[in-house]
């Protein structure tokens, strides 16, 4: 955002690693080009369109901003810029007495103000809420529609004392704001913003007798949660959006008892994507009681046991081909992340569990499948 120091004004991109590209204001091909970490570019003010000018890297750099109060020389100051974030502060609380430092009075003293599109800022002086200058609100980032600015004349605003100018902002989006005065032969400015850091979007699973699997069918269907307020919702499946699947709820059909993998992307405001965690599911398992007759007696038995828990054991464990037993231990079947890659040349009825899947898998000599609890 630029200052009052029209064709004075200079931005500074500093490389921090090598052959890095800077495209100006959305520019499909880059305009500068810094071969090695260090090298710097000047970049003009030409560049600024309406006060604004927006600057694309390929790779992480420094960017300071030779900014002034008004169209002296003497009035500048240099100022670090962070990257837009649209998971930065949504508010700055307050800045005490903008227009003055100490005793000191700037009379020409201006906020400027970046925001998302569609979430412009509330500025409020003093407790009263301020007015952008006419013909700045919702201005245009050059090359970036998703972001918009505006500027507000605080040293002429309405609210609190003739001295006093307490500012606070605040959106329902991201922002950044921008402070910056002069008087005669002094200026002076500030930068408000804050790095962020994207929220982590988590599908939660609800009727589903596994917590981390959804399932549909006769016996109940899950439904997928994520956390409201984000942005925008589009629920995915097998990576194709779902029409009408967009708010951060969803219901999976309880016909629809194909496996598939589910997920959502939220798109918050100023444009950036969220995704989530990718959840598969499968047919909800039924329950039929056991068949009767005359049961078979198992005849191998395996216990760590000092004594066995049953005179008879394994005889009194029906219908098994091998009993197991123990005090404090389990059975853990071999665990493959993706046996589809992992194994080269498994045999039919080969079982592992899937570490990537989290579900017991079968090989029936053409495919692996999880092993789900169907009625017959």
């Amino acid at each position: 955002m630029q200052g009052n120091g029209g064709t004075q004004e200079r931005v500074i991109v500093v490389a921090t690693q090598a052959n890095t590209t800077i495209s100006m204001n959305g520019s499909a091909t880059p305009n500068y080009t810094l071969t090695n970490i260090g090298d710097y570019q000047i970049v003009p003010a030409s560049f600024f369109t309406n006060k604004n000018m927006y600057i694309k890297t390929n790779k992480a750099v420094y960017v300071f901003h030779k900014i002034y109060g008004s169209s002296a020389l003497n009035t500048n100051s240099f100022m670090f810029i962070p990257p837009l974030s649209c998971f930065g502060q949504t508010s700055v609380n307050m800045i005490p007495d903008a227009k003055r430092i100490g005793s000191n009075e700037y009379a020409n003293t201006q906020l400027a103000v970046l925001a998302a599109a569609g979430a412009p800022p509330t500025v409020t002086v003093g407790g009263t809420t301020a007015n952008p200058i006419a013909g700045t609100a919702n201005i245009a980032v050059p090359g970036n529609p998703n972001w918009t600015s505006y500027r507000y004349n605080i040293a002429a605003a309405t609210g609190g004392t003739a001295t006093i100018k307490n500012v606070r902002i605040s959106s329902t989006g991201a922002i950044q704001a921008e402070l910056l005065g002069a008087d005669d032969a002094a200026g002076f400015g500030g930068y408000y913003s804050g790095f962020g850091a994207a929220p982590n979007v988590e599908i939660n699973i609800a009727g589903s007798p596994n917590p981390a699997r959804p399932c549909t069918g006769g016996t109940g269907n899950s439904v997928l949660t994520v956390s409201s307020g984000l942005g925008t919702y589009q629920w995915y499946k097998d990576g194709v959006a779902i029409s009408g699947a967009t708010t951060n709820t969803y219901s999976i059909p309880v016909a629809d008892t194909t496996a598939a993998e589910y997920n959502v992307i939220v798109t918050v405001p100023g444009g950036c994507l969220v995704y989530s965690n990718v959840v598969t599911s499968y047919a909800c398992p039924c329950y039929k009681p056991g068949v009767t007759g005359t049961p078979e007696i198992t005849k191998i038995g395996i216990s760590t046991r000092t004594a066995a828990s049953t005179p008879n054991f394994p005889a009194d464990r029906n219908n098994g081909f091998i009993a197991l037993e123990s005090n404090d231990k389990g059975m853990v079947i071999t665990r493959v992340a993706e046996p589809e890659v992992s194994i080269i040349n498994p045999v039919d009825g080969m079982i592992v569990y899937d570490t990537d899947d989290n579900c017991l898998k079968i090989y029936n000599g053409t495919q692996w499948s999880c092993i789900n609890q169907t009625c017959n």
